[in-house]
């Protein structure tokens, strides 16, 4: 035999040595690890207790175990990611892990893993998650690194709740629910407080009781709370956009220009009434908040509209110098409104590449 065969063969079993070796080394682990949780098994009841107790712990904390999203013109409020880190964590003698698969043009595809060591149930769960926006236009970096870490931490959450029976799930989820809500003596203030965390992320009043039905803030009731911030909840850990959850603002010029003879029974057949001649100085604004126009006289109503639909921190700054060199230019007060605007919108972005505090 040749020298070269000779390494060949020796290199060659060298390889399969190795493998071997790794395969029997992974194998010992879970074996350890199942007997492990033979030897301690878990105790129903003391999850129950613990996976509430930290689910429970704050309002703050009950409030980001569930979350909003909509589907099919429908909302769906379910269990949240932080809501399966307790799952996991109090459940007990479970092997999780998650990782990034796959990546194209449309999506990024990541899959999660967790093994129950007791019961030998281990599931696998694929997520794939879009990297373009409404336009069709791909995220850039920076924002496809997030919809990974995004994919990831959902497809780890789904995999959590297939293996962790839903109904123990579930009762930890509604406990959550009524801790968020709190007690009638705080509904003002708690209402007050929601209202005030979505317009600091650009949806006005008006937009937060058109999504859930109601004509005006003393209606807001407890099953309102509880949808309101699974929405919040939803924008928090990136299921969902202030746009995606709200769409655009209404515009109440467009509104105040509506024929009385619309609001009467049957207006639907009919064509809307032609503008009024009074009104010849007031241009037709584009359908779409996106649409690339000169502001219209009202400047901060327009901002907040570009706002919303503002997905990166480039967008956010050609939002900011289209309408602070508006012409005529903004007063001297809309200046400064559409300056803090801006400025949060940064924040919310920031905040969700993990630059700033954490928010989900």
């Amino acid at each position: 035999m040749s020298n070269a065969d000779t390494n060949e063969a020796v290199q060659g079993e060298l390889v399969t040595t190795g493998t071997e070796a790794l395969e029997a080394l992974n194998r010992s682990e879970v074996d350890i690890q199942i007997a492990t949780a033979h030897r301690f098994p878990r105790s129903v009841d003391l999850f129950q207790k613990r996976a509430t107790a930290l689910a429970c712990m704050t309002k703050a904390i009950a409030g980001s175990m569930f979350y909003s999203v909509p589907r099919g013109g429908k909302r769906i409020i379910g269990p949240s990611i932080r809501l399966a880190e307790v799952v996991a964590s109090t459940w007990g003698n479970l092997r999780c892990a998650c990782r990034n698969i796959g990546e194209d043009d449309l999506t990024v595809t990541s899959i999660g893993m967790c093994h129950d060591l007791e019961t030998n149930v281990a599931i696998t769960m694929e997520y794939a998650l879009r990297i373009t926006d409404k336009k069709g236009k791909r995220y850039n970096e920076d924002m496809i690194v997030l919809a990974k870490n995004n994919a990831s931490a959902r497809g780890l959450r789904n995999a959590i709740f297939r293996v962790v029976p839903r109904a123990y799930v579930d009762e930890v989820c509604e406990s959550a629910k009524k801790i968020a809500v709190g007690d009638g003596a705080t509904m003002v203030t708690i209402r007050e407080n929601l209202l005030k965390w979505f317009a600091d992320q650009g949806a006005t009043e008006a937009q937060v009781l058109h999504l859930i039905g109601k004509e005006g803030v003393p209606d807001i009731d407890t099953n309102d709370v509880i949808f309101m911030r699974a929405v919040a909840t939803g924008i928090k850990q990136g299921e969902q956009t202030v746009a995606e959850a709200f769409g655009p603002v209404p515009d109440p010029r467009k509104k105040a220009r509506i024929s009385p003879l619309n609001d009467s029974v049957g207006a639907a057949d009919k064509p809307p009434e032609p503008e009024e001649a009074e009104e010849p100085e007031e241009p037709e604004e584009p359908e779409e908040a996106e649409a690339i126009a000169e502001p219209g006289p009202d400047l901060v109503t327009d901002c907040t509209v570009a706002l919303a639909e503002a997905g990166t921190l480039l967008e956010i700054q050609a939002v900011r110098e289209r309408f602070v060199g508006a012409k005529p230019g903004p007063s001297a007060e809309d200046l400064k409104v559409i300056h803090e605007m801006c400025d949060r919108a940064n924040k919310t972005i920031r905040a969700g590449r993990g630059e700033g505090s954490n928010a989900q």
